[in-house]
């Protein structure tokens, strides 16, 4: 299965574009054509190579293509209503609007499928990832103040990152949550500041039989966070799946 992921709001444009040149009498209805080798899509007014316009070429690419064939290009009305009288322009601005960040092909040895999804789940974010503020909460941590990657998730959890200062205050509840519970094993945000650099180190640390933290669980995994080229600190880590407070749309609207 090789599965490509474009941006949904780039691909409408160009998709848009088209129309509008055709409403004009500028050129015939287009249609939206996938390079499925290539890992590339575009519109044009006629059936066949050159592309009518620069092509969106996919942010993400899972799975490679055949080695021993190559695929054909494949070709879709975006104007010509489907048996239930909808266009597939109309599906994609629906799933915009909704939220959603792409327009997904996939694609094996018999089948193309094209849909739409409003995350791509990774733990290595593009540099062109856009950040939205939002409020952030993990269990019965925060709510905090951060910012997450719009259309991303890591684990199911959106990707969050925050501030030095709210990094501390969660570094807080943290340590205040293990006391409050001393006989339970408890995940802590440990920081360490030079002066000049703050980490933050997440580690699971086992309750001695008395209560309170005497030492690592065993196997844990001990992570540790410095901040990225903005100034941020990324927690990605399964110990705190976060959540953004107000609803994000999960469930990919399909295109049929």
């Amino acid at each position: 299965m090789r599965t490509l992921w474009f941006d949904l709001r780039e691909s409408i444009g160009r998709i848009e574009n088209a129309i509008a040149g055709h409403q004009a009498g500028r050129a015939r209805p287009p249609w939206l054509v996938l390079d499925l080798s290539a890992a590339q899509v575009w519109c044009t007014p006629v059936t066949g190579p050159p592309p009518y316009q620069a092509a969106v070429v996919a942010t993400h690419v899972n799975g490679p293509p055949p080695a021993d064939t190559e695929w054909p290009f494949c070709w879709l009305p975006v104007t010509r209503p489907d048996a239930d009288g909808h266009r597939l322009i109309d599906h994609l601005r629906v799933a915009a609007g909704q939220g959603h960040r792409w327009l997904v092909a996939d694609i094996d040895a018999t089948s193309r499928w094209l849909r739409t999804a409003a995350v791509y789940d990774t733990a290595a974010l593009p540099d062109i990832a856009v950040w939205a503020p939002a409020w952030l909460t993990a269990g019965d941590l925060g709510p905090y103040p951060g910012q997450i990657a719009h259309g991303y998730a890591h684990h199911g959890a959106v990707v969050a990152r925050f501030t030095a200062a709210t990094l501390r205050r969660i570094a807080a509840d943290t340590d205040a949550h293990a006391r409050r519970f001393p006989t339970r094993d408890a995940d802590l945000l440990l920081l360490h500041d030079d002066g000049t650099h703050l980490e933050a180190v997440l580690v699971r640390a086992a309750a001695g039989p008395a209560g309170g933290i005497t030492r690592l669980a065993p196997g844990t995994d001990v992570a540790h966070v410095r901040a990225d080229s903005d100034g941020w600190y990324r927690l990605t880590d399964r110990r705190w799946p976060w959540r953004h407070t107000a609803p994000t749309p999960v469930a990919a609207h399909t295109v049929h």
